[in-house]
């Protein structure tokens, strides 16, 4: 139940730097280290993964196990003998003494914050949760229908009653997908899943709290998030996802992010870009396939003062109403976000 720490850079002069003992009895046994991760294979307590990240100071964090021995967790020979943690694609095969081979795909977990320009309020610092007050958010994801399916990502499942009920902070804006893409081929998706944005910026599970999951290797990605009614953006540079949970914010700068003025300056704030009501990779004000027409379309077409109701992708400040003209239109912020002063400007799109 104890793994023992040594510093072997110099191997003349190695140095004890402590142990991680485990809270189980199980007898620990062969140990395998990939990337930022060990993979114990602990006998009746079966595959266990430790995050390296506190290894100089001696010790191992738990983030993940796969217990192929469930009798119990007791000293002794029962259980997983060996694992191997080194194919390419993520899948961890695992030995258990009586129960044989056991093939395993751990998820790699994230923890994201994004902001959106159209529900933000400069003055509280949080988005507003219209669509969730209004009874508009849906239960059921709406990207698969708008062709952006989950990748290589568990299942999304549709959104309880107890996340919809929660207010404050964490309160939910609406539905955003999460992409993970090759370093070296920034248009190539390797993963994706559809989490919900809370009024803070945290992106969860459907759960309400948990963070967002894929299944595929542990490596470094370049993070790219996406709304319906947004512009999206993309990390700079690949980021570490793992089985360990890593946390990454793109809306505070602290993050380079890909192309030139990814997202829209709001203070201190870097938001999306809001306004992409025909659902393209830019914003236009006019001219063929604008993001203003859809707007007038929605609410009758003939009657600019008219105003529809419900989970709209003409809704841009996504209070719940698609308007097109008077106070809190939604025809506005676009012509805004392509330079608010020359109607013919575009505004493309930062991702590949």
């Amino acid at each position: 139940m104890r793994t023992r720490i040594f510093d072997l850079l110099d191997l003349d002069a190695p140095v004890y730097l402590g142990a991680y003992t485990s809270p189980l009895l199980s007898t620990d046994h062969n140990q395998y280290i990939s990337k930022d991760l060990v993979y114990q294979s602990n006998y009746s307590s079966g595959l266990r993964i430790l995050d390296l990240a506190p290894v100089a100071t001696g010790t191992l964090t738990p983030v993940a196990f796969f217990d192929t021995y469930p009798a119990n967790n007791a000293v002794g020979y029962n259980g997983a003998w060996g694992n191997y943690p080194y194919f390419r694609s993520g899948v961890v095969i695992n030995t258990d003494r009586l129960a044989g081979l056991f093939i395993v795909m751990p998820r790699l977990s994230l923890r994201l914050k994004a902001i959106l320009e159209g529900p933000f309020d400069p003055n509280s610092g949080l988005m507003h949760d219209s669509l969730r007050v209004r009874g508009f958010l849906p239960a059921t994801e709406p990207y698969t229908a708008l062709g952006l399916p989950p990748i290589n990502s568990p299942a999304v499942g549709n959104l309880a009653l107890g996340p919809l009920a929660v207010t404050g902070n964490n309160a939910l804006v609406d539905w955003v997908v999460v992409e993970l893409r090759d370093p070296l081929a920034p248009s190539v998706v390797k993963a994706r899943t559809i989490g919900l944005l809370q009024r803070d910026g945290d992106i969860v599970a459907t759960d309400g709290t948990s963070a967002v999951q894929f299944s595929i290797a542990v490596n470094d990605y370049l993070v790219a998030v996406r709304h319906r009614t947004h512009l999206g953006c993309m990390t700079a540079a690949a980021q570490r996802v793992s089985i360990a949970e890593k946390s990454y914010n793109l809306s505070n700068g602290s993050l380079a992010l890909f192309g030139t003025g990814a997202t829209k300056s709001i203070g201190a704030v870097q938001a999306l870009w809001t306004g992409n009501a025909e659902r393209d990779t830019q914003l236009k004000y006019t001219g063929t396939l604008n993001d203003r027409d859809p707007i007038l379309v929605a609410v009758g077409g003939t009657v600019p003062t008219a105003t529809v109701a419900g989970y709209l992708l003409t809704d841009v400040n996504m209070d719940g109403t698609a308007k097109y003209t008077g106070t809190g239109n939604d025809r506005d912020p676009i012509l805004i976000n392509v330079g608010g002063t020359v109607p013919t400007n575009t505004r493309v799109e930062q991702l590949p």
